[in-house]
């Protein structure tokens, strides 16, 4: 079928000889042929649902969101249907053409998001309802973790387009996980939790965010009164995140922190490093390193 503006019949003539016996026998046929004419562009709505995001990043427009995102795309197109091969219930090739990407925050493939399901979803006539004259709609749940930028694009059948704008938002459900604490260097003597050095130490505090990334860190040191009768003191409620010092850094997924515990002539810097990591969306963890670490000067025994 050819599209163009609108529909009518054109009428041919086939003229058929057959010489029997010296006679000529004319055998007029009529074809008709339907062409429709369509030179008027298909409307598209691209809506999600009315949820305000956790955060906004300014410069992308980014829109970032602590659950699912669920958006409708409603089509009005008087021969939406006549796109579709009724065999196998799709568009025919090219009608539909959405970009659509799922990453990390490491800018890698977001883990078990399939980006040809969500095409082929909306490349089905089945998930696609009737809701009006010429008009349908289809919804479609960001249910799994990832930095999405969707894309919704299609033309009708006499390639009238719709080229729809990127949609950048992140689906993040999960907290920051794999929290740890790491030492510079190895103690000069252990007793039981207590790790003894007699110099400063760096410390280094980490957690793996694999959506949003980790946008805050909170650390302190967390000390006794007196350790070995020697008065102490202690890294007190220190806070980071990316707008004051720009402290986080990253690593692939990973994000961390790294702060000395210093050495301080006459007093001992003394206690368990407890921290927690949120993210974007504001997921926070927290953990308390059960090493108790103390930095200062030390007499060997005997001595």
């Amino acid at each position: 079928m050819d599209y163009n503006d609108h529909t009518f019949n054109e009428n041919g003539t086939v003229s058929d000889n057959d010489n029997v016996k010296g006679t000529v026998n004319t055998v007029r046929r009529t074809i008709i042929k339907k062409i429709t004419v369509d030179m008027v562009a298909p409307k598209v709505e691209v809506r999600f649902e009315d949820k305000a995001p956790v955060y906004t990043d300014e410069p992308s427009g980014r829109q970032y969101f602590d659950g699912s995102r669920t958006v409708t795309v409603t089509v009005v197109e008087h021969n939406f249907k006549e796109g579709v091969d009724n065999k196998t219930s799709r568009f025919y090739g090219g009608l539909m053409s959405h970009d659509i990407s799922a990453k990390d925050c490491a800018e890698k493939d977001a883990y078990g998001v399939s980006k040809d399901a969500i095409f082929d979803y909306f490349n089905t006539i089945d998930n696609w309802r009737e809701i009006g004259v010429d008009t349908y709609q289809a919804s479609y749940t960001f249910g799994l973790d990832a930095n999405y930028s969707f894309t919704f694009n299609y033309k009708d059948p006499a390639n009238n387009a719709y080229h729809g704008t990127p949609q950048l938002f992140t689906v993040d459900t999960h907290a920051p996980h794999d929290l740890k604490v790491t030492i510079s260097r190895n103690p000069v003597n252990t007793t039981g939790n207590y790790c003894y050095y007699n110099s400063s130490v760096r410390v280094t505090i980490s957690a793996v965010d694999e959506t949003s990334g980790i946008n805050f860190a909170k650390y302190d040191v967390v000390r006794p009164s007196t350790v070995n009768g020697y008065p102490t003191s202690n890294v007190n409620d220190n806070s980071y995140g990316m707008d004051a010092g720009a402290s986080v850094k990253q690593n692939g997924t990973t994000f961390y922190v790294e702060f000395n515990v210093p050495l301080i002539e006459g007093r001992q810097f003394t206690g368990n490093v407890e921290f927690e990591m949120t993210d974007i969306v504001k997921h926070t963890t927290g953990y308390k390193d059960q090493r108790i670490i103390v930095v200062g000067r030390f007499r060997r025994a005997g001595r």
